[in-house]
């Protein structure tokens, strides 16, 4: 099974009211047109085997979608080592941009 993975940009958050009337965080994200969400070679394996802090981490994990790497230099290595070079840059670029500007993060979908 593969996964995609998108970078979005967060905009702005917000709360809006669930099924049972607890107020929970909503998310406004932009999608990041430079990444490309195509499944790759070794994503699957970079969402699964990498540390990741969710915005909101205390929600149950239904909830958690946006996310960013607890250490960029680790992640950086393990996508050296176990991605194929082709597939590198793509993830390597989301890293070093994502690092630099905290309004950016990682979703996924398996």
């Amino acid at each position: 099974m593969g996964v995609h993975i998108w970078v979005s940009r967060l905009i702005k958050k917000d709360e809006e009211e669930d099924w049972n009337g607890n107020m929970r965080p909503f998310y406004v994200t932009g999608p990041q047109d430079w990444f490309d969400p195509i499944r790759h070679s070794g994503d699957r394996d970079f969402v699964l085997k990498n540390d990741f802090t969710y915005l909101d981490s205390d929600l149950e994990v239904e909830e958690r979608s946006l996310a960013r790497p607890v250490d960029f230099d680790l992640s950086r290595a393990w996508v050296k080592e176990h991605v194929s070079k082709g597939n590198q840059g793509r993830l390597l670029n989301a890293l070093d941009l994502m690092e630099i500007d905290e309004s950016l993060s990682f979703s996924w979908s398996f």
